[in-house]
């Protein structure tokens, strides 16, 4: 298998997606200063405000936080809107960034990456190293309503890991080893990549583990690779614990061990990704790590097939037309093979492939 590269990349907004958990008021999202926005419209800020103002918008947004996570309140995501936008027009930057990750997501406002620029760029202007991290994305990837500039998504991104942002080390990153708005530079990649594994970033500790794995840009060094990808799936990270799950199923890295396989396999598919809930259905198809389970392979497949993994409506077409688990019904067959015909494919994560036989 090949697991991935440093320098692969499906869009720089999709990792730092990731961070978004309510906005964690984590280093990474806060380090108020001032500057003017690209706009040079600054929004006014938290610091002007009294002190019961302050505490006012910082209660705000906690009240947002706790709507969106469902954190000792039903979660809501229009009540954590309605919480997150009393504190963002207060200055709060914490608040702004938070507004504007709705946006991008569409939870509890329609998308709008016009909507997510306008609030990031006033986080921003208030040193927010997160908000410099997403207006970095929406340069290099010319979303948000703003022409496609890689040298402006890179000063924003430096700036961002200045203040020790990991998802920009990450992004920086790959940008060094494609050599898109920098020059290509592999030894300061490797840098940024190894500071943001080492500040405890999964997404980068599962792309340093990776490398290990294939012994790409390194010596191959398989204790390196279970190191970084153990310490991604301990933080419950999805790809970490499939690439862990095929790891102990190739056996290469260690003693093959069907069972860690499969149990890792579980976590990874209770995140609800199509990917993994098809490997999934194959171990219990193939009934490894576990008994065979035809019908719960059959569920898994139909909820993969549901969320539009191809793969997995291909294989729906072909159980219908055998009449394998399920009655078999030529016209069903016939929608899932349409369906699986017109897929272009879900995102070509870092993801590895199975090798359970029988089904890929």
């Amino acid at each position: 298998m090949s697991v991935t590269s440093i320098g692969s990349r499906a869009g720089i907004l999709i990792v730092i997606l990731v961070l978004f958990q309510g906005c964690a008021t984590d280093n990474s999202r806060s380090n108020p200063a001032t500057s003017p926005t690209a706009s040079g419209v600054s929004p006014a800020p938290a610091s002007n405000l009294t002190e019961d103002q302050k505490a006012s918008a910082a209660a705000a947004f906690e009240l947002g936080l706790r709507y969106f996570n469902g954190t000792g309140v039903q979660q809501d995501d229009a009540l954590a809107v309605q919480w997150y936008k009393r504190a963002a027009d207060a200055g709060f930057a914490k608040a702004q960034l938070a507004l504007a990750y709705c946006y991008v997501l569409g939870r509890g406002v329609p998308k709008s990456n016009v909507l997510a620029f306008g609030w990031a760029e006033k986080a921003a202007a208030q040193g927010d190293a997160g908000a410099q991290s997403l207006l970095g994305a929406f340069y290099l990837d010319g979303t948000g309503g703003v022409p496609r500039d890689d040298q402006k998504g890179v000063a924003l991104l430096q700036q961002a890991a200045a203040q020790g942002n990991l998802s920009a080390k990450l992004d920086l990153s790959s940008l060094y080893a494609a050599g898109r708005g920098v020059n290509a530079d592999m030894s300061k990649a490797m840098q940024l990549l190894n500071e943001a594994a080492n500040g405890g970033f999964a997404r980068a500790q599962v792309k340093l583990g990776a490398i290990y794995y294939n012994g790409t840009l390194v010596q191959r060094d398989y204790a390196q690779a279970m190191y970084w990808l153990r310490k991604a799936a301990d933080q419950n990270d999805m790809e970490g614990q499939s690439m862990l799950a095929y790891a102990y199923l190739e056996g290469k890295a260690q003693p093959k061990d069907e069972k860690s396989a499969f149990s890792w396999m579980q976590k990874a598919a209770a995140h609800g990704g199509a990917r993994e809930l098809y490997y999934l259905s194959n171990y219990y198809h193939d009934g490894v790590g576990t008994n065979k389970d035809p019908v719960e392979s059959l569920r898994l497949l139909q909820k993969s097939a549901d969320l539009g993994f191809s793969k997995a409506q291909y294989l729906m077409g072909v159980s219908y037309a055998k009449g394998d688990g399920v009655p078999q019904d030529q016209v069903k067959a016939s929608s899932w093979f349409a369906k699986a015909a017109a897929n272009t494919g879900t995102t070509d994560r870092a993801v590895p492939q199975s090798t359970t036989g029988t089904r890929q």
